[in-house]
């Protein structure tokens, strides 16, 4: 028959010289900041009555003491080792930080229950726009954009990356006979626009873009498609647009955004907001 543990008076069962307690037990953890408990020292609490408080260990120093209630739930545990709050790693369960926030630095992926489905990138909203943007006011504004962009990190762009993007304005002011063009550009690259527009006060302007990136790289490729309209709202025709395969630096940060080229009779008193931008980043 096995011998009984013998414990000290203070709980310690055991000890190494110069390095401190290793193990005890008690109705009371150590409080934070205390000395003489080894790192790794385990505190077994007599008195706990669940799962999760049955065990603490030291993960502080000799000089002060830190100790952590280890959940006996395997179950949950198992994979706890080395995941950080907040953040992924491989192989480890996820946990969310104070706020509930998890952060990815590489791709989420899916089947969406579909046993042996196509694993499909999860995407979504990467820029909305909250409030209107600066007017554009002026006689003669040569491809201005409005200050409501959002600009699209280097390297976002890969083999299959799609960008969905929707666009409105207005023109709140006219004046005479106008010549405008209204462009969506990525970088230099005019994705749609539409010229010879003489606008009435309140009239629309409106994108609905889908950007495909084909290939990746200084001198990757893109094509898109979709549809935009000009005039009085509840009027203004919709027509389609496309845009042929075309070179794109996905290594660079490109800005996405709406730009007005004012020319002809316009003055001072002609000006237009944009009211709508948002960005979709998809795969």
């Amino acid at each position: 028959m096995s011998e009984a543990v013998q414990i000290a008076p203070d709980g310690v069962i055991s000890s190494l010289a110069g390095i401190g307690v290793v193990s005890m037990a008690g109705t009371t953890v150590p409080t934070d900041g205390a000395q003489g408990f080894s790192h790794g020292c385990v505190f077994t609490k007599t008195n706990g009555t669940t799962e999760a408080d049955a065990l603490y260990v030291n993960t502080g120093t000799s000089s002060s003491c830190s100790f952590k209630a280890v959940d006996l739930n395997v179950t949950e545990n198992t994979y706890l080792s080395g995941a950080t709050a907040g953040t992924s790693a491989a192989s480890k369960v996820l946990i969310a930080d104070s706020s509930g926030n998890l952060a990815f630095t590489g791709a989420l992926t899916t089947t969406d229950g579909v046993v042996s489905g196509t694993a499909r990138k999860v995407g979504g909203g990467a820029f909305a726009q909250v409030a209107a943007s600066t007017a554009i006011t002026g006689e003669t504004e040569t491809d201005v954009a409005f200050d409501q962009t959002y600009t699209v990190p280097a390297n976002t762009l890969k083999a299959g990356t799609r960008l969905r993007v929707r666009a409105q304005g207005i023109h709140t002011a006219t004046t005479g006979t106008e010549d405008h063009t209204i462009a969506l550009k990525l970088g230099s690259i005019t994705i749609a626009s539409k010229a010879a527009v003489d606008p009435a006060d309140n009239d629309l302007f409106y994108f609905d873009a889908e950007i495909v990136c084909r290939t990746a790289g200084a001198t990757g490729t893109l094509v898109a498609c979709g549809s935009l309209a000009v005039g009085a709202s509840g009027t203004g025709a919709l027509v389609g647009f496309l845009l042929a395969s075309t070179t794109v630096d996905t290594t660079a940060a490109n800005i996405l955004g709406v730009y007005i080229d004012r020319q002809g009779t316009a003055t001072d008193s002609d000006s237009a907001r944009l009211d709508v931008l948002t960005v979709d980043v998809i795969g």
